[in-house]
Formats: C-alpha cells, structure tokens, sequence
C-alpha cells in the first residue's frame, strides 16, 4: 500500500501530482479546522476557533510546502515511498502509543489517589488502550 507522489518513467524526481496520502492529510486538516470553528462558534467562542481552524490550516500548508525537501514533512503528509518510510512511521505509531498508554495510566493512578471524578474518565480510556493493544496483537498475529 502505497501513499506517495508520482515518480517519473525514469525512476527518479518527483512530479508535482500528490498521491491519495498528501491530500488526504491536506483535506483532514481543513476539516479538522472547520470542526474546531463550528464549535467555537457554536459554545460562543469564536476565538478559539478561529484559532484552531488557523493552526489546521497552518499546519497543513507547512507540509505542502516542505514535504518535497524534508523526509519528516513527506512523512507527515502521508507520502510513504519505501520499507523503510513505512517502518519509520510504524515505530513513530508504537511510540506515540506508548507514551499516551503510560500518560493515561499516570492520570488514572493520579485521578484514584487524589479523589478527582476523572478516575473513570481515565480507567475508560485506559481499557480501550488494552483492548485495542489485545485485538491489535491478535490481528497482527494471525497476519504474520
């Protein structure tokens, strides 16, 4: 599976036509950014989300322009060429993964021993993480 720009007949360079992984990202961003408006908006705060919608956007444009000059941008923007892009972005996945289990783990222990009615709100998202750690291996098992 494939997500990258087109390469010319001669192997080398890249056109300038993105592939479904840049404007996928490009597209997500401008959603996300209109969800973070509409509910600024809608909660009378348009601040924040003009904010939001101007980091999406921000954010988005910053890897148009640098994702033909740095691998982390093209990355980023989904343009995954090789083996080795795609490994890198999996370990990016498995690390990202680690630390928000570990955070998540953290606030629930913080939210029992201080009191705080977030324990559940925690326990819930720490179960979730299991089970998709459970059903990821079981999946991935049954793959390989």
């Amino acid at each position: 599976m494939q997500q990258s720009t087109d390469r010319t007949q001669s192997g080398g360079g890249s056109s300038a036509k993105p592939k479904r992984g840049a404007i996928s990202v490009f597209v997500v961003c401008v959603v996300l950014g209109l969800v973070y408006l509409g509910i600024g908006l809608s909660t009378g705060r348009p601040g924040f989300g003009a904010f939001g919608l101007g980091i999406m956007l921000a954010y988005a444009v910053v890897l148009v322009f640098l994702r033909r000059r740095s691998e982390t941008a093209s990355l980023l923007s989904g343009d995954v060429r090789d083996e080795r892009q795609a490994l890198v972005l999996n370990r990016a996945a498995a690390f990202t993964g680690y630390v928000m289990v570990t955070v998540v783990l953290a606030a629930f222990l913080w939210a029992l021993a201080t009191g705080s009615a977030l324990a559940g709100v925690f326990s819930a998202l720490a179960a979730v993480a299991g089970v998709a750690f459970i059903a990821g291996v079981a999946f991935s098992a049954r793959l390989t």
